[in-house]
């Protein structure tokens, strides 16, 4: 806030807070104060994410039915981390591993659907810390039409980050939905799979197809720096920003309660 109050651009870290109204006020205040907001998603700015997109949008996977994806991390196994690190601390994050780790699932979600918020979600928080921080959940992201997105995530697994977006006849994914494995190309594979006679095997075809090899952190700061020097403001990053807070903060509401729906068009007061 005091930032945007100086008329300086912003760049935030994720999650934007650990409620929506927070989140609102420095989205508002940003907008008032006529300077760019922007979270620091880094996968949004990826060589690939475009490419992806226009698979999508050109219909190649069919109507878009369901989303699944993962992260996480084995870092909460480690004693001295987790004692120490500010994300399994009720005061310093209370939104824990959902916040962190979930943020990321959340977006590819809204991003494979079009920027199209679910209807409600359930989250069921597995794990927590002695003083209630989440460390492992499963969410569902209910849509209309009988479709959803689906994700884990979790401080005390094995490193996982993968999507994959299930169309009516294809699928897309891809397994470094955070931090890509390389430098050099980013990569993504169309997969269509049928059925032989009496079904006795499940051929699957898959289609590997590459991007250009980009450092997306050092792209989110030149997309920025390239908005500001053209004084040409975009509202889609803070909508997004706004949109992606909104499910976490339902999510998080819902794992509180037991798992149960929660509409995130009824989380502006929380």
């Amino acid at each position: 806030l005091k930032a945007a109050r100086a008329k300086k651009h912003v760049d935030c870290e994720k999650p934007i807070a650990t409620n929506f109204r927070d989140t609102e006020e420095c989205i508002q205040t940003c907008k008032e104060e006529g300077v760019q907001f922007m979270d620091n998603t880094m996968l949004m700015h990826n060589s690939r994410t475009s490419m992806m997109t226009k698979v999508i949008e050109d219909g190649e996977l069919g109507p878009v039915k369901h989303i699944v994806s993962a992260f996480s991390i084995p870092f909460g196994n480690d004693p001295a981390w987790a004692s120490s690190n500010i994300r399994m601390n009720a005061a310093t994050e209370p939104l824990g591993a959902l916040g962190d780790l979930g943020w990321y699932c959340i977006r590819a979600s809204l991003w494979g659907f079009g920027w199209e918020l679910p209807q409600d979600v359930c989250c069921h928080i597995l794990e927590t810390t002695d003083d209630g921080v989440p460390i492992t959940m499963h969410c569902l992201l209910r849509y209309s039409g009988g479709r959803s997105a689906v994700f884990d995530c979790s401080f005390k697994a094995a490193l996982r980050q993968w999507v994959e977006v299930v169309g009516e006849k294809k699928t897309l994914s891809f397994d470094d939905l955070v931090v890509n494995q390389s430098l050099d190309a980013h990569k993504f594979v169309i997969g269509e799979a049928s059925i032989t006679d009496r079904a006795i095997t499940f051929p699957k075809a898959s289609e590997e197809r590459t991007a250009p090899g980009c450092v997306q952190h050092a792209n989110l700061i030149e997309n920025m720096s390239a908005m500001i020097r053209k004084g040409e403001l975009n509202p889609d990053w803070p909508e997004r920003s706004s949109m992606t807070q909104r499910v976490l903060i339902a999510c998080y509401a819902s794992g509180k309660a037991g798992g149960a729906a929660v509409k995130p068009s009824d989380v502006e007061t929380q």
